[in-house]
């Protein structure tokens, strides 16, 4: 078991970490590869099979940053907290952005680990009260996000909605192999890639020193932070960029750094948060771990186990991507875009095509048509989530 997990926890190290640092190619992705290709051979491991998707998720969850500040695309999870790390850059602090990252995903990663058991025991209780008014909670809260947004927006962002909503109904009707894939590559990935297909390469001198960071103050808003995340664990449709939201209401944190790591925490606290809402009430909250309670049964053993690996990873990415940050800058700033988004792009198409076929194709267009809508208007890409919010209240209502 022991060799299982290490083995697991280190190649799903290196996954995340390549899939972290390639712009556009998210972690669902390298995992539906993996499953598709070495699925019969991971029957007969479950605890290495579980190592390497939860560590992949960890890991790309921190290296993914680095793309987001200096390249300007981020993944779901992070987008809220890009402007704050864009105008860090045209700074010079890209680096120091980076490292608040960092720091707000160790705060989250202790924050679990403090009241994992708590919350273990709480979770299932919470889950059944909250039955009798989660589907109107999740038709709800697109409209609470809409009234976030600029007032001479908002009715455009509700259209956004209503066509977010609408495709995601009708990709779960198509019965598709993987439809996550198409849908979420569609309105998160490819419309971010094609958004920002004429930006410049080029990027501000950047500071490499490492900065006097604000630890008190970014440990608080990230304890903050990690716990929404994991609570809303609840709520199945809620990804991380609604508990930002949800929880930067309730800090009202302005400052730039704060909202990085507070950001942060909140992704990790939702990663950490779903292991245990697998094993305590049996739901899965993203794809990866979909995958896995499709092919493993997750005990409290393994559940355990795998978020023991998960800290050990999380600790050795941040380490890993505080050393490498200030190196990958000089890289960074050299890279083509332009060559770089067509090989992405031409990735993701052959992808979709292969897991969903021409109907998959169909759906990866109409979710960029959308999300690349979202892009040119300047307008919050979270709205972008009642593809799945409002379809899984429809679930609970009807």
């Amino acid at each position: 078991m022991f060799l299982e997990l290490f083995l697991g926890g280190l190649c799903g190290f290196v996954l995340g970490m390549v899939t972290g640092l390639i712009p556009g190619l998210h972690v669902n992705l390298a995992t539906a590869i993996t499953v598709s290709l070495a699925a019969p051979f991971l029957l007969l491991q479950p605890y290495f099979f579980a190592a390497l998707l939860v560590s992949a998720m960890i890991s790309h969850n921190l290296f993914d940053f680095i793309p987001s500040v200096f390249l300007g695309a981020p993944d779901e999870a992070d987008a809220i907290s890009v402007l704050p790390a864009q105008k860090m850059l045209l700074l010079g602090r890209g680096v120091e952005a980076v490292y608040y990252s960092v720091i707000g995903a160790v705060a989250g990663a202790i924050i679990m680990a403090i009241i994992s058991i708590p919350f273990w025991i709480l979770l299932p209780v919470l889950y059944q009260m909250s039955r009798s008014f989660i589907g109107m909670a999740l038709l709800l809260l697109p409209f609470v996000m809409l009234l976030r947004e600029q007032r001479q927006k908002r009715f455009f962002a509700f259209i956004l909605i209503i066509l977010s909503a609408c495709l995601g109904v009708a990709t779960f009707s198509f019965a598709l192999k993987d439809p996550l894939l198409p849908l979420l590559s569609g309105l998160f990935g490819i419309s971010v890639l094609l958004g920002n297909f004429s930006t410049s390469s080029k990027i501000p001198p950047q500071l490499l020193d490492l900065p006097n960071v604000s630890l008190k103050k970014s440990f608080l808003a990230s304890s903050i932070g990690s716990l929404i995340g994991a609570m809303l664990n609840i709520f199945p449709g809620v990804g991380p960029s609604q508990a930002s939201i949800f929880s930067l209401s309730i800090t009202n944190i302005k400052k730039n750094e704060l909202v990085i790591a507070s950001v942060s925490a909140v992704s990790t606290g939702s990663i950490f948060g779903s292991i245990i809402a697998l094993s305590a009430i049996g739901k899965a909250r993203n794809a990866p771990l979909v995958t896995l309670q499709n092919i493993i049964n997750v005990s409290v053993e393994l559940t355990m186990a795998i978020m023991l690996v998960g800290i050990i990873v999380l600790a050795v990415s941040a380490l890993s991507v505080i050393f490498i940050s200030p190196f990958l800058v000089g890289i960074i700033a050299k890279f083509d875009y332009r060559t770089i988004t067509i090989g992405i792009l031409a990735l993701i198409f052959i992808l979709v095509l292969w897991r969903s076929g021409i109907i998959g194709l169909l759906v990866l267009f109409s979710g960029a048509c959308v999300g690349v809508a979202a892009h040119k208007a300047e307008i919050g890409k979270n709205h972008l989530m009642a593809c799945l919010l409002l379809p899984t209240a429809g679930y609970f209502l009807l």
